[in-house]
């Protein structure tokens, strides 16, 4: 099951007042009608609805890859792997897909399903859907992918995708396709570790630890549009059937070159024990945070340590700043020259009237 994110306010607690809605979002394949096999995604909102995702591309009908035992690559279930690939802060996905000819030629490859705007009767009520990127090739289409990945490879905050494929051969090959990401939109990039050392820490030096299993991060703040936008992400949900989540979480802003007003994490915490959770306020966008929670029952002691990562449109605007500062400083030059000069003269004029007068 996928734990899908709302752009909605959406509270980290529970919130009976809340008019949004954590939504799930699970593959399947219909089995009522054998002739009716076409894979669809479903969404719950209350009740189950299908969302209108189109699995027909390149002149085929693509369906998931039943999950096997094999002795090359094991037991791989059907996955679906979520980042925001294009910043726009909506969650994509990333999964393998197959099709059989009827001359039993089989394709398997890995595909981008990219998170866009739902309209019409057939989106059943559901404001988003996914599209299948058929164009974007993640890797090479003579081998077979078996697991992609997200990945952010250049610590950059924009997510890039690791796809695993078999050969003919039965050899095994790691392909990188590095996002050349052009759009100016911002994000958040979030890590919460332990806070543990293997020991007893030693003096002056932070308890940073491993990434941790479970935490819960949010934040809340104004779109250029105004209205408030709102995004929650779990940190490592799963360890089982080789999940391949990613060790952070990165959250899109979009064009939303605004602070981040309230950033929340919480971690897991023992029934009898008060909820752990911190917040903070005014995060620059472009972040990258490593948020230290030591002592764990102790959220007032917590650290945020904040790395920013400018922007093509930080880098324009301060060249232009500067350019505007240097303009002016020429201008203010120039005249500060020209009342020099003219001092100048007038001091000369004065010592030579003075001269006269004298005689």
């Amino acid at each position: 099951m996928l734990y899908g994110v709302s752009q909605r306010n959406i509270p980290l607690a529970q919130s009976s007042t809340s008019a949004s809605l954590l939504q799930y979002l699970v593959n399947l394949c219909l089995v009522t009608h054998p002739e009716n096999n076409k894979p669809q995604i479903e969404q719950w909102i209350n009740t189950w609805i299908t969302l209108p995702v189109e699995f027909y591309g390149q002149s085929k009908l693509w369906g998931f890859v039943p999950p096997v035992l094999s002795s090359d690559v094991g037991y791989n279930p059907i996955s679906l792997r979520v980042g925001d690939f294009n910043l726009d802060g909506y969650p994509d996905l990333l999964g393998v897909i197959k099709n059989t000819s009827s001359k039993g030629v089989t394709i398997q490859q890995a595909v981008l399903f990219e998170n866009i705007p739902c309209s019409g009767p057939n989106c059943a009520g559901s404001e988003r859907t996914f599209r299948i990127d058929f164009n974007t090739q993640l890797h090479p289409q003579s081998q077979m992918a078996i697991i992609p990945a997200f990945f952010d490879y250049l610590e950059d905050g924009v997510l890039d995708i690791l796809v695993t494929t078999q050969s003919k051969d039965k050899g095994l090959h790691v392909h990188l396709l590095q996002q050349d990401f052009t759009d100016d939109a911002c994000f958040l990039k979030v890590m919460v570790v332990s806070g543990l050392c293997f020991d007893d820490c030693p003096s002056n030096r932070e308890p940073y630890g491993v990434n941790q299993w479970g935490p819960v991060v949010r934040y809340s703040t104004l779109n250029t549009n105004g209205k408030m936008q709102t995004a929650l992400a779990s940190q490592l949900t799963q360890s089982a059937y080789c999940p391949m989540q990613l060790p952070f979480t990165v959250f899109g802003l979009g064009q939303t070159p605004n602070f981040i007003e309230n950033f929340e994490v919480g971690i897991p915490h023992p029934l009898s024990e008060a909820p752990r959770h911190k917040s903070w306020t005014s995060i620059i966008p472009n972040s990258q945070l490593i948020i230290i929670p030591y002592p764990n029952n102790k959220p007032s002691s917590w650290v945020n340590k904040l790395f920013v990562t400018p922007s093509r449109l930080v880098l324009l605007t301060g060249a232009a700043l500067l350019g505007t500062c240097g303009f002016i400083a020429g201008i203010v030059g120039i005249l500060h020259w020209r009342e020099k000069v003219e001092d100048k003269r007038e001091k000369l004029q004065e010592a030579h009237k003075f001269h006269f007068d004298a005689m």
